[in-house]
């Protein structure tokens, strides 16, 4: 399968670029490490779109949410 820098696709990717570039959002991503890793896909999306800031469109049925919760783990 095609990897869109080094994510499963451009909706990934976009999620978590701006859960590492923009610093209010890394700076939650970091203090509710725990909290986010424990949520289940439909309870960490609507967290994430609730309380996180993403300034491109992002069709959140095609993110990868093992993808997003590595990205927390690691960051």
């Amino acid at each position: 399968m095609p990897k869109y820098k080094g994510y499963a696709n451009r909706d990934t990717w976009l999620v978590a670029l701006w859960l590492d570039n923009d610093y209010n959002n890394y700076q939650k991503k970091r203090r509710n490490k725990k909290s986010l890793l424990a949520m289940k896909k439909p309870k960490l999306i609507a967290t994430l779109k609730r309380n996180f800031k993403f300034g491109d469109p992002i069709n959140w049925k095609n993110v990868r949410i093992t993808e997003i919760k590595q990205n927390i783990r690691e960051g």
